[in-house]
């Protein structure tokens, strides 16, 4: 109860202050990782589409995009054009920044240390964030998984690195 004459604030009003400044902080907080969770998503839909769009274009061409030889390697030409004159895909930017490339790479991480392959790859993706697309889209091991968290390098979705940013690679098989 106040009195005339006295300043400040009341034990309650302080207390409903902190109340709607928690439920505010709350927010903000459960907002920033719905945004997370849809850029993970979002990575991973479009290396499923990616993968979807080299084997529409395997059907319809008999070869892999990029592969002008036909030698099982997509490093001829760029897939990306092949891919849009086919109206099949369009190349676009990761929701992290790094652009996707599909190419056939070497140096692929592996757990007996690199391998080459024709794969799906963009860089800049935070070491958590692919961890996380790994452990839904994969096998979720690394090599000695959990002793050496050094990266995933088994199944199909592989990268290396502990900390900062990584590239990520999607096999195709």
């Amino acid at each position: 109860m106040r009195k005339n004459g006295d300043r400040g604030f009341t034990l309650v009003e302080l207390a409903i202050v902190l109340v709607i400044v928690g439920l505010l902080l709350g927010a903000v907080l459960r907002g920033s990782e719905m945004i997370r969770n849809a850029r993970i998503k979002s990575i991973q839909n479009d290396l499923r589409g990616y993968y979807a769009a080299i084997y529409t274009f395997l059907d319809r061409m008999g070869r892999l995009p990029g592969d002008t030889d036909r030698d099982g390697r997509i490093d001829d030409t760029d897939p990306f054009n092949e891919l849009e004159a086919q109206n099949i895909a369009v190349r676009k930017s990761s929701p992290f920044g790094g652009n996707y490339n599909i190419w056939w790479r070497t140096g692929i991480p592996d757990t007996h240390g690199t391998t080459s392959a024709n794969c799906i790859y963009v860089g800049n993706i935070p070491v958590q964030v692919a961890r996380t697309i790994d452990d839904q889209i994969d096998d979720g091991l690394a090599d000695n998984y959990p002793q050496n968290d050094s990266g995933r390098r088994s199944g199909n979705f592989r990268y290396s690195g502990t900390s900062g940013r990584v590239t990520i690679y999607y096999i195709i098989d």
